[in-house]
């Protein structure tokens, strides 16, 4: 009886579960940050390139040549 009681009244396993929820609600909280800061990125993303495909590029001379 005294083994079950110590068993009962141990509190190691409870540290461990403490760990754990608090491991698991970090990576919950990271990948909803990353989600969220995914979709923000790809609308810049998406900016810089309609911007960019509406500049016109023009040709540069040779160095050293006089065209």
């Amino acid at each position: 009886m005294t083994q079950l009681h110590s068993w009962l009244s141990a509190e190691s396993g409870a540290v461990t579960v403490d760990w754990t929820v608090l491991t698991a609600a970090a990576a919950a909280f990271g990948m909803i940050v990353l989600t969220q800061l995914g979709s923000g990125t790809n609308d810049v993303a998406d900016g810089i390139g309609t911007n960019l495909a509406a500049v016109e590029v023009t040709d540069l001379p040779i160095l050293g040549t006089s065209n």
